[in-house]
């Protein structure tokens, strides 16, 4: 008798002459419209070299300082407060405008890269420079409070921003680092470790599954958006589908036609391939092999359905074929619903432990290409609580 092993959960970045030398370019700085793909490699240089420099090396003692870890000729802790946090001091004023110096640069970057056309340092330095401002204004708001907020560089005067709004900024800048970040190759550079390292209560993650198929570089098939920012706009062919979550909140599927209908108005999305169900009606297939699978669906509800099948294993599970999960998806509800990746890729994950200890996510189904043990993939999808 054949077996099929399924989980499903809901969920609601030449010099020739002296008469030439007004014409060289300077050494040491391009103009932003100058910067080609080959330049990437200095321009992320430079955006290590500012922000590690402009803050000042007095900026790295501040909490010292105000911890009284540091004393003066008197012995007294409260003296070198007294004198050294002024606003006039320079220690204070270069420090602030250290910090604002980079984010300048950092900004300049992302500006620039963004841009240009894809690659892999090209979406690594993406990465880096969220993660940047991300520090950049978490050393702001623990020293200074509800500070600008800036995105874009601008000659306009800029306001103040609340400490809540900061700490939310400071969140969306680290959860998109985490899509473009990868392992650390060097402690010298930023990684998704140090990202995690910062992840806040207020982001608990519940479930997970894999998401996009994706090419041998990593890179997904599909569309890709993180808190409304567009990490991938394109797919590879008409095949490609996508599941999204509007600005309104509305779960939705799409092909590849209705794209350009939804672009605009996407917060998340994730790209899949062969399409399920249509206006609740399974679609016929011509594929019927069984495989380990991974689908989603949408109810006209606004519920959402996260489906895995494990499969490839006699003595387990077989897997399932597409118009099997399509007839599945229709039982539960859903009205349209898409194929994501399958085979090794197909993953299911729960937190089985509230806190944010080591081990507190669990592998409920068993991954085949490592005999039970995920394997990395382009992205993924989460189902995250607010608190």
């Amino acid at each position: 008798m054949m077996k099929k092993i399924i989980y499903i959960f809901i969920g609601c970045l030449l010099l020739t002459s002296c008469s030439g030398m007004l014409d060289i370019e300077s050494h040491s700085a391009v103009s932003p419209g100058s910067v080609t793909s080959q330049d990437l490699s200095a321009l992320r240089m430079g955006m290590y070299n500012k922000v590690q420099n402009s803050p000042t090396r007095e900026s790295y003692i501040t909490f010292d300082i105000l911890g009284g870890d540091l004393t003066q000729s008197t012995g007294n802790a409260k003296d070198l407060i007294n004198s050294v946090l002024s606003s006039l001091n320079s220690i204070v004023s270069n420090s602030w405008n250290g910090y604002y110096n980079a984010l300048y640069q950092v900004n300049n970057v992302l500006s620039i890269v963004e841009s240009l056309p894809e690659s892999e340092l090209r979406n690594l330095i993406i990465g880096e420079a969220h993660y940047f401002r991300a520090y950049i204004y978490h050393a702001l708001v623990t020293r200074w409070g509800g500070v600008p907020i800036q995105k874009v560089n601008t000659m306009e005067k800029p306001f103040r921003d609340s400490e809540e709004a900061v700490w939310s900024f400071i969140e969306e800048e680290l959860q998109t680092a985490l899509a473009f970040l990868g392992t650390s190759s060097s402690y010298y550079y930023v990684s998704r470790d140090a990202a995690l390292a910062y992840d806040k209560s207020g982001s608990r993650v519940l479930a997970a599954v894999n998401g996009d198929f994706f090419a041998k570089d990593g890179t997904p098939q599909g569309i890709y958006y993180r808190n409304g920012t567009c990490l991938k706009g394109t797919m590879t062919d008409n095949v490609c589908t996508f599941f999204a979550i509007t600005k309104n909140k509305r779960a939705i599927i799409g092909s590849y036609d209705e794209y350009d209908s939804y672009k605009e108005n996407i917060q998340e999305a994730v790209g899949g391939r062969v399409r399920l169900m249509t206006n609740g009606n399974v679609l016929p297939q011509t594929v019927t092999a069984l495989e380990p699978r991974t689908a989603i669906g949408v109810t006209d509800d606004n519920v959402v359905y996260i489906l895995v099948a494990d499969g490839r294993n006699f003595w387990y599970s077989n897997g399932m074929r597409y118009a099997e999960m399509g007839a599945v998806m229709k039982a539960l509800g859903a009205k349209n619903a898409i194929n994501l990746d399958g085979g090794g890729s197909s993953t299911f994950i729960i937190r089985k432990i509230a806190g944010f200890e080591d081990g507190r996510f669990a592998i409920r189904n068993w991954p085949y290409d490592n005999g039970g043990v995920e394997r990395e993939v382009a992205n993924g999808l989460l189902v995250v609580t607010d608190n």
